[in-house]
């Protein structure tokens, strides 16, 4: 593929959409859902349930426009001053978890004294006989604090990015009567003891699940004055609390946040969207094609791409749908605008998903190439995708040019945010992935350690990048033959992805594959075997039997059955293993080759 100049006309664009569009796959027809798209369907239905029971619940309440109404005596998209990021014990931005953290554990004492002194005075001026319950919750879970961090402000000045967390300390107050609610937010409001910082009348402006409360952030001194601390505190309505827990809203909430992320204004529009595609057991192609013929909105375009790729993992519609926003942007603002790299880089990480390889290395190109036209060698944009396109590099075996992006990016991050950073951390982890290749096990080592050094300065060594920087550390062990130390290290890993995410997830059954490799090398078939199946099963559980990662643990089940002699239950996990690689990659992709290569040898 080669670059356009503005200059360039509608020849040369047209040229390069067919390129892109050369990789589309055919597909037209209706199909069965994945098992990953009947999860979607399940919550989507539930979703949009959730919603009309919320709006049929709050109707009933009687003084509900009031709520609507209320204003607590600030805008409310008033937006962070630099002065209310979050502070240290020592009254300077916090610059890490562990700092933000232990503020938070001091303040929390004050926290709940203020809230329930609220409540209390509360109580003596209401007029009714009515319920008002305090609701204690835990310090925001730090790996959530981290993402949110990184997703949400990590271009945010000034920074660090951290010190912008504002809801780590949550109470919520639930209340029977709207005459309650007033009473206490305008004791807040008249408070001398805390600043308010933000608020939002979500009464007004419901959540994506129709949820209504609301949400106040204001600040409050530590005992000796040293610091500053914001706290978050929700404001609920008895009957709408309640259907929030018996329709499960939040877990709705969840798996729809990314989707609806910064699209209140087209909230409406999204749930149609939703609509069109939940309607039943198949997917609705009718839908995609009128959409990719009439549709100029990239930013619904873009909403519905990602829905695709990460929710549905209907790769070719997801392609589709970014070449479709490709198309637009390049002739709404020509080859050399930012859109353009971006767009690049969603399509080269799909085809990366599809297996794709060569196509996805050649659009990365094209999408570090624009970036590098139009913004500069320095920025986070170019040093984004170069590491993606070293990954691919890596994967097909070009270590040197490789390690040379890694490096790239690295320099980048040293100019932009410093080396005692998270992303640095993950370059340096990401090097030594590459020197673990090349057989470089002691300067692998070197830089992991670095990686898990900067790691335990930034964020702390419970979250899952260290888990993973642990997790690599030991594969470089167990190259080296020390196989203690690498079973340490990897039962280190899976103690912290398990307290993050549980028993069943990929990050897990990652750790769980490691952990059965090394014990088949060391020749206890029955542990690995045992491990692999538990492997298996936190794949199945999280992300559904047609993934990629369950046909892969289902080849070193029948690995490990092959060498107890069991060549009839060996087959049965290639056969499901292929199945898999047969619906993901297509008849002609290497992985299927391989596994009916497999197959032939045990019959």
């Amino acid at each position: 593929m080669t670059n356009i100049s503005a200059s360039d006309g509608e020849d040369e664009i047209q040229k390069v959409l067919d390129r892109i569009k050369g990789f589309q796959e055919n597909d037209d027809s209706s199909s069965l859902l994945r098992p990953e798209a009947q999860t979607f369907l399940q919550t989507a239905h539930k979703f949009l349930e959730c919603r009309k029971r919320m709006d049929a619940t709050f109707e009933k309440i009687e003084g509900s426009k009031v709520l609507e109404d209320f204003v607590l005596g600030l805008p409310e998209n008033c937006s962070h001053e630099k002065d209310f990021r979050q502070q240290s014990t020592l009254g300077e931005p916090a610059r890490t978890l562990d700092e933000l953290y232990k503020a938070a554990t001091i303040i929390r004492p004050l926290f709940e004294e203020f809230v329930n002194g609220i409540v209390e005075q509360a109580k003596k001026r209401t007029k009714t006989l009515s319920d008002i319950r305090v609701v204690y919750v835990p310090l925001k879970g730090r790996e959530r604090a981290l993402e949110k961090a990184q997703n949400e402000y990590h271009d945010k000045g000034p920074g660090p990015d951290i010190a912008w967390l504002s809801d780590i300390n949550r109470l919520s107050v639930i209340f029977e009567t709207v005459d309650d609610i007033i009473i206490c937010l305008e004791l807040i409001r008249d408070s001398d003891h805390i600043q308010i910082v933000k608020a939002k009348n979500r009464f007004k402006h419901p959540t994506l699940t129709g949820y209504r409360d609301f949400n106040v952030k204001f600040r409050l001194k530590s005992a000796d004055g040293g610091f500053q601390h914001t706290c978050e505190l929700q404001i609920h309505q008895k009957d709408l609390k309640k259907v929030c827990i018996e329709m499960e809203s939040h877990e709705s909430y969840e798996y729809f946040r990314s989707y609806y992320v910064g699209e209140t204004d087209t909230l409406e529009e999204s749930l149609e969207d939703l609509k069109h595609i939940a309607t039943g057991n198949v997917l609705d192609f009718s839908f995609v094609h009128e959409l990719l013929e009439t549709s100029k909105d990239e930013r619904r375009l873009d909403r519905l791409g990602a829905l695709f790729e990460i929710k549905l993992c209907e790769y070719h519609l997801a392609l589709k749908v970014y070449t479709k926003l490709l198309e637009i942007q390049m002739r709404k603002y020509g080859p050399l605008h930012e859109s353009i790299g971006s767009a690049y880089l969603k399509i080269a990480t799909v085809l990366r998903k599809q297996g794709k390889e060569d196509d996805a290395i050649a659009v990365f190109r094209e999408s570090l190439n624009a970036f590098r036209n139009l913004i500069g060698e320095d920025s986070i944009q170019v040093a984004t995708v170069c590491i993606k396109l070293a990954h691919s590099l890596q994967r097909q075996g070009n270590l040197e040019e490789a390690l040379d992006l890694y490096k790239q990016s690295l320099q980048i991050y040293k100019k932009t945010v410093g080396l005692i950073h998270r992303d640095s951390a993950n370059t340096f982890h990401s090097m030594a992935t590459v020197l673990k290749q090349q057989g470089k096990l002691v300067e692998a080592t070197d830089l992991l350690k670095q990686a898990l050094g900067i790691f335990r300065e930034t964020c702390g060594e419970d979250v899952l990048q260290a888990s993973y920087a642990y997790n690599t550390l030991g594969t470089v062990y167990e190259m080296q033959d020390k196989m203690e130390d690498a079973m340490e290290l990897y039962k280190k890993s899976l103690h912290i992805k398990r307290g993050i995410a549980g028993k069943a997830h990929p990050y897990v059954s990652f750790t769980l594959n490691c952990i059965a490799n090394l014990l088949r090398k060391e020749g206890d078939l029955v542990k690995a075997l045992s491990t692999y199946q538990e492997s298996l099963d936190s794949y199945y559980k999280s992300v559904g039997e047609g993934h990629p990662l369950v046909g892969f643990t289902c080849t070193k089940i029948a690995n490990v059955l092959c060498d107890q002699g069991k060549p009839k239950d060996s087959k049965i996990y290639y056969e499901k293993a292929l199945v898999v690689y047969l619906k993901v990659y297509g008849a002609d992709h290497p992985k299927v080759a391989k596994v009916k290569e497999e197959m032939r040898k045990v019959t």
